[in-house]
């Protein structure tokens, strides 16, 4: 026997009318406009089966989003999952030490820094 359909999802009014934005910027990232259109979808009854087949992503995809907008609200459309992605290579604190090293000084018997002096410099 099938399970019975989700509830629609509640989704205050000010935050339909962010996600209705997201939908259609231009810049906005692709993962977080499908969020926002499965989000929508599901606020407006829409099952979660027919959400999977309208928008070509598997069922559990569309429950995940839904129990991570319920838990962190609009943030988890623009994030993320934990874990997700490659793993960063080097730490907040280095990048902000290259990025100042490369505005604010030059090195010796040269204009500019290259990729290599660079490496060698913070290795």
């Amino acid at each position: 026997m099938p399970l019975p359909p989700a509830p629609p999802l509640h989704i205050p009014s000010s935050v339909r009318r962010e996600l209705m934005t997201l939908v259609t910027k231009p810049t906005a990232s692709q993962r977080a406009v499908r969020r926002a259109m499965i989000l929508l979808d599901a606020a407006n009854g829409v099952s979660n089966a027919e959400i999977s087949r309208q928008r070509k992503t598997a069922r559990e995809h569309v429950i995940a989003i839904r129990r991570r907008f319920e838990e962190r609200g609009i943030e988890s459309v623009y994030e993320d999952a934990f874990g997700r992605g490659r793993p960063k290579q080097m730490s907040e604190a280095t990048a902000a030490q290259i990025i100042t090293t490369t505005m604010r000084s030059t090195p010796q018997n040269a204009t500019h820094w290259t990729a290599d002096e660079m490496a060698q410099r913070f290795k």
